[in-house]
């Protein structure tokens, strides 16, 4: 089950007790998330850490088209998953901070900023039963105005 807070994603249940649930974080190193960037339908994996050849960082984002146009202040959501289980779609993962391409290679990779600030996790909700379509963007928040716009 997909565990939230009012940020973004934070992890996925792995066990449940009768009063506490284990969750393992989306920053986790085996943790692995389908992924989607804001108003494309461009797709990849984000995985917690540093993966092999990657930038260092908390979240990784390996999209699967080398051409996909992706930069720096990209939102990425969360794919879904088959019957909303372990993920559901449209949760806010993070914004991407740098895009690396490396010639020969299959994919790209992004460094992430996550959505969730996991160092001051308090109160966080666990989704039962995901929406009934997908909610592609509309859950996410406006974006904060540049210094620019003002």
């Amino acid at each position: 089950m997909t565990v939230v807070n009012g940020n973004g994603l934070v992890g996925r249940v792995v066990e449940v007790g009768p009063t506490t649930s284990t969750v393992v974080l989306a920053t986790d190193v085996a943790s692995a998330v389908g992924a989607r960037l804001e108003g494309t339908r461009k797709i990849g994996v984000v995985r917690g850490g540093t993966v092999p050849g990657g930038p260092d960082a908390e979240l990784t984002l390996e999209l699967f088209d080398m051409e996909a146009p992706v930069e720096a202040g990209d939102r990425v959501l969360t794919l879904g998953s088959h019957d909303g289980a372990p993920f559901v779609p449209g949760v806010p993962l993070g914004t991407v901070e740098e895009v690396q391409s490396s010639p020969g290679a299959l994919s790209r990779l992004a460094r992430l900023a996550p959505a969730v600030d996991f160092a001051a996790l308090d109160v966080v909700g666990v989704v039962v039963a995901g929406p009934a379509e997908d909610p592609r963007d509309s859950v996410l928040a406006p974006r904060p105005e540049s210094e620019g716009d003002r």
